[in-house]
């Protein structure tokens, strides 16, 4: 207890007073982001490293706002609903977008992912293959004689006629 009471009395006598403590950043919102390098320290969810969301503020501290925060929009350029391949981030959706892309030929309506196929020649479903499944394929039917009557065994519906096949299912002894 002496050693202690000396160096109070030290310290008063000398008229030395504590140290001051040493100088902190202020933070006036607390989101650990000291003012001189937080963009908004009045709001604690903007500060440099924060994540941009849709909110018409510079959450991150970069300069820009609501930069790749939203969600991907896609240019409908013929009305069908899908997009084509050009597209854009936004909060809300711009004029003239949609989103949902995967339209393979945006200036036809009447191609787009949600297009029937058709015996065209033309990709109607965006799927990559041309009248495969097609809505209007006729049925092609075996003709083993080769009498011109098919028969109604072996029946398959594509566009175009396998070789050996034919349009009618008139045959009753196909081979016989």
């Amino acid at each position: 207890m002496g050693k202690y009471l000396a160096v109070w009395l030290g310290l008063l006598v000398c008229g030395c007073d504590e140290p001051d403590p040493p100088d902190m950043p202020t933070d006036a919102d607390n989101d650990g982001a000291p003012a001189e390098i937080d963009c908004d320290d009045a709001n604690s969810l903007a500060y440099p490293g924060a994540v941009e969301t849709c909110n018409e503020v510079d959450d991150d501290c970069d300069g820009l706002v609501d930069e790749d925060a939203g969600e991907i929009w896609y240019a409908d350029a013929d009305g069908d609903g899908f997009g084509g391949y050009e597209n854009t981030y936004s909060c809300d959706e711009p004029s003239g977008y949609v989103a949902d892309g995967g339209d393979c030929d945006d200036w036809n309506a009447d191609i787009s992912p949600d297009a029937t196929e058709n015996c065209n020649g033309i990709d109607d479903d965006c799927n990559h293959l041309i009248d495969d499944s097609a809505a209007d394929a006729p049925s092609w039917f075996p003709d083993v004689d080769g009498d011109g009557l098919g028969y109604e065994l072996g029946e398959v519906v594509e566009c175009d006629p396998p070789s050996g096949f034919v349009d009618n299912s008139d045959d009753c002894d196909d081979g016989e």
